[in-house]
Protein backbone atom coordinates (compact mmCIF):
# COMPACT_ATOMS: atom_id res chain seq x y z
CA UNK A 1 0.00 0.00 0.00
CA UNK A 2 0.78 3.18 -0.71
CA UNK A 3 1.02 5.92 2.56
CA UNK A 4 1.97 9.67 2.62
CA UNK A 5 1.55 12.18 5.72
CA UNK A 6 -1.83 13.14 4.12
CA UNK A 7 -5.12 12.98 5.26
CA UNK A 8 -5.50 10.55 2.05
CA UNK A 9 -2.85 8.91 3.06
CA UNK A 10 -3.81 7.96 6.81
CA UNK A 11 -7.16 6.91 4.82
CA UNK A 12 -5.45 4.61 2.92
CA UNK A 13 -3.23 3.31 5.90
CA UNK A 14 -6.19 2.91 8.07
CA UNK A 15 -7.87 0.50 5.07
CA UNK A 16 -5.00 -1.33 4.10
CA UNK A 17 -4.45 -1.93 8.22
CA UNK A 18 -7.99 -3.41 8.34
CA UNK A 19 -7.89 -5.01 4.83
CA UNK A 20 -4.35 -6.79 6.10
CA UNK A 21 -6.34 -7.87 9.64
CA UNK A 22 -9.19 -9.27 8.09
CA UNK A 23 -6.99 -11.19 5.14
CA UNK A 24 -4.15 -12.06 7.73
CA UNK A 25 -1.90 -11.04 5.03
CA UNK A 26 1.38 -8.85 5.65
CA UNK A 27 0.97 -5.25 5.17
CA UNK A 28 3.59 -3.70 2.99
CA UNK A 29 3.82 -0.09 3.37
CA UNK A 30 5.40 2.24 0.91
CA UNK A 31 5.63 5.54 2.41
CA UNK A 32 7.16 8.86 1.62
CA UNK A 33 7.73 9.25 5.56
CA UNK A 34 11.42 8.47 6.51
CA UNK A 35 9.85 6.94 9.25
CA UNK A 36 7.08 4.86 10.87
CA UNK A 37 4.88 8.21 12.50
CA UNK A 38 4.51 7.60 16.36
CA UNK A 39 0.22 7.70 15.55
CA UNK A 40 1.09 4.94 12.81
CA UNK A 41 2.67 2.40 15.31
CA UNK A 42 -1.19 1.93 17.34
CA UNK A 43 -2.82 1.48 13.97
CA UNK A 44 0.14 -1.11 13.08
CA UNK A 45 0.09 -2.94 16.84
CA UNK A 46 -0.34 -6.92 16.41
CA UNK A 47 -0.42 -6.71 12.77
CA UNK A 48 2.64 -8.03 10.78
CA UNK A 49 4.41 -5.02 8.73
CA UNK A 50 7.04 -3.83 6.47
CA UNK A 51 7.79 -0.36 6.17
CA UNK A 52 9.74 1.23 3.10
CA UNK A 53 10.90 4.51 2.40
CA UNK A 54 10.67 5.91 -1.06
CA UNK A 55 13.64 8.41 -1.08
CA UNK A 56 13.04 12.11 -2.38
CA UNK A 57 14.84 11.18 -5.68
CA UNK A 58 12.70 7.82 -5.96
CA UNK A 59 9.39 7.50 -8.33
CA UNK A 60 6.94 6.63 -5.90
CA UNK A 61 4.61 4.97 -8.24
CA UNK A 62 7.42 2.78 -9.59
CA UNK A 63 8.23 2.06 -5.89
CA UNK A 64 4.53 0.62 -5.13
CA UNK A 65 4.30 -1.38 -8.28
CA UNK A 66 7.91 -3.29 -7.45
CA UNK A 67 6.90 -4.15 -3.50
CA UNK A 68 3.10 -5.13 -5.17
CA UNK A 69 4.98 -7.17 -7.97
CA UNK A 70 9.03 -7.58 -7.22
CA UNK A 71 9.64 -9.87 -9.95
CA UNK A 72 8.56 -8.15 -12.98
CA UNK A 73 9.53 -11.16 -15.58
CA UNK A 74 6.75 -13.68 -13.34
CA UNK A 75 3.86 -12.44 -14.61
CA UNK A 76 2.81 -12.68 -10.78
CA UNK A 77 1.74 -9.90 -8.08
CA UNK A 78 2.73 -11.26 -4.85
CA UNK A 79 0.36 -8.77 -2.92
CA UNK A 80 -3.51 -9.30 -3.04
CA UNK A 81 -4.23 -5.78 -3.60
CA UNK A 82 -2.60 -2.16 -3.65
CA UNK A 83 -4.22 0.52 -1.76
CA UNK A 84 -4.23 4.30 -2.24
CA UNK A 85 -5.45 7.53 -0.93
CA UNK A 86 -7.15 10.19 -3.95
CA UNK A 87 -8.11 13.86 -2.83
CA UNK A 88 -11.22 15.21 -3.95
CA UNK A 89 -10.19 17.26 -6.94
CA UNK A 90 -12.16 20.47 -8.35
CA UNK A 91 -14.30 20.69 -11.29
CA UNK A 92 -11.65 21.19 -13.78
CA UNK A 93 -9.22 18.13 -12.06
CA UNK A 94 -11.69 15.90 -12.24
CA UNK A 95 -10.55 14.39 -15.54
CA UNK A 96 -7.40 14.75 -14.37
CA UNK A 97 -5.54 12.12 -11.80
CA UNK A 98 -1.99 12.44 -9.87
CA UNK A 99 0.81 11.05 -11.62
CA UNK A 100 1.28 8.71 -9.12
CA UNK A 101 -2.37 7.15 -8.62
CA UNK A 102 -2.64 7.01 -12.41
CA UNK A 103 0.20 4.86 -12.93
CA UNK A 104 -0.83 2.99 -10.28
CA UNK A 105 -4.11 2.24 -11.60
CA UNK A 106 -3.11 1.86 -15.24
CA UNK A 107 0.32 -0.63 -14.68
CA UNK A 108 -1.11 -2.72 -11.37
CA UNK A 109 -1.21 -6.31 -12.54
CA UNK A 110 -3.33 -6.58 -9.00
CA UNK A 111 -6.65 -5.05 -7.69
CA UNK A 112 -6.10 -1.02 -6.56
CA UNK A 113 -8.08 -0.23 -4.05
CA UNK A 114 -8.80 3.77 -4.08
CA UNK A 115 -9.39 5.48 -0.64
CA UNK A 116 -11.07 8.82 0.17
CA UNK A 117 -10.70 10.10 3.03
CA UNK A 118 -13.89 12.48 4.53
Amino acid sequence: MAHSSSDEGRAALVHGVHRARHDRTVLHVVSREPAVPEDVLDLLEGLTWEWEQCGAGDDFADRVLRAACPAEDSGTCGAPAIVIGLRRRTTEGRLLLGHTAERVLLEAPCPVVTVKCG
